[in-house]
Order: C-alpha cells, then sequence, then structure tokens
C-alpha cells in the first residue's frame, strides 16, 4: 500500500512539473 501510494505521488509530482514546465514555456513565447 506504502509502495503504490508514493507511486501516485510521484506521478502528481511529475505532472505538477509538467504543467509548471508547460506553463512557463508558453509565458517565454
Amino acid at each position: 500500500m506504502v509502495k503504490r501510494e508514493e507511486h501516485e505521488i510521484l506521478k502528481i509530482t511529475a505532472v505538477a512539473v509538467a504543467l509548471s514546465a508547460l506553463l512557463e514555456l508558453v509565458v517565454i513565447f
């Protein structure tokens, strides 16, 4: 259970980082 929860958290953080990077690119361009 803990491993699955950690995996979900990692996926959420990865998605958040990707969205923030895309937003930064959009703001730059």
